[in-house]
């Protein structure tokens, strides 16, 4: 792992945001994450990241936000990491959504077949997401320096072999997508249901890197060249 490097990527992306205005804070108490998606118009956290159904450590979480010169909120995202060891990306979601998610009728339940690329990654995974942009700041080019910021952060803090978000098919193509995150890889339908959830979509999109992936992505910010 090039630290220098991603440290390079991560300051530009810095500096970036400082030239908007912003600056970067981050923390382990999602109690905190919770107020600061209220405090943007947002519910709460979604599932995936709530204090009622997650204990997240300092050491296997954290959350990043970018605040303005009063100190509101404008952007907001977090990461875990999920040691799998041998299990597979698709067995851990099985286990996973089925607990945090409910179905119309109790809780939601995963395919048996699920799409081949889930069968394929196992190991250390960080899962990103709360991804969230102030709608006063939308269209200013927040989303492409905070959204890679918090992948740099993960990838030097925790050395993953994988890194995934989840993306509504609306937001896929229109300013969020996998390039703006810096992935480079985007699964359509990137999980299929026997039940669907109720409380989100059925039909998201998985963007996913590989670590070496993600380093490609650090040399490309590192070198000014992301998003040209």
């Amino acid at each position: 792992m090039n630290y220098v490097l991603l440290m390079e990527a991560y300051a530009r992306l810095r500096q970036g945001l400082v030239d908007l205005g912003l600056r970067l804070e981050e923390g382990a108490d999602f109690s905190h994450a919770v107020a600061f998606a209220m405090e943007m118009g947002r519910t709460g956290l979604t599932e995936h990241f709530s204090p009622d159904l997650n204990t997240y450590t300092p050491p296997g979480a954290f959350w990043l936000r970018a605040i303005d010169a009063t100190g509101a909120t404008v952007a907001l995202a977090a990461a875990r990491l999920d040691d799998l060891g041998p299990m597979t990306l698709a067995d851990y979601w099985r286990l996973y959504w089925r607990r945090c998610y409910p179905g119309p009728d109790g809780r939601c339940e995963l395919a048996a077949a699920q799409p081949a690329f889930s069968a394929a990654v196992s190991g250390r995974v960080v899962y990103m997401g709360e991804m969230w942009v102030h709608p006063d700041w939308r269209g200013r080019g927040v989303a492409a320096l905070f959204a890679p910021a918090i992948q740099m952060l993960s990838l030097a803090r925790w050395e993953p072999d994988w890194l995934y978000v989840w993306m509504r098919p609306g937001l896929y193509g229109a300013g969020f997508d996998n390039l703006t995150c810096a992935f480079s890889r985007v699964y359509l339908r990137g999980i299929r249901w026997a039940v669907p959830p109720t409380t989100v979509d059925d039909d998201l999109c998985v963007a996913l890197n590989s670590r070496a992936d993600a380093e490609y992505w650090a040399e490309l910010i590192a070198a000014g060249l992301h998003g040209k």
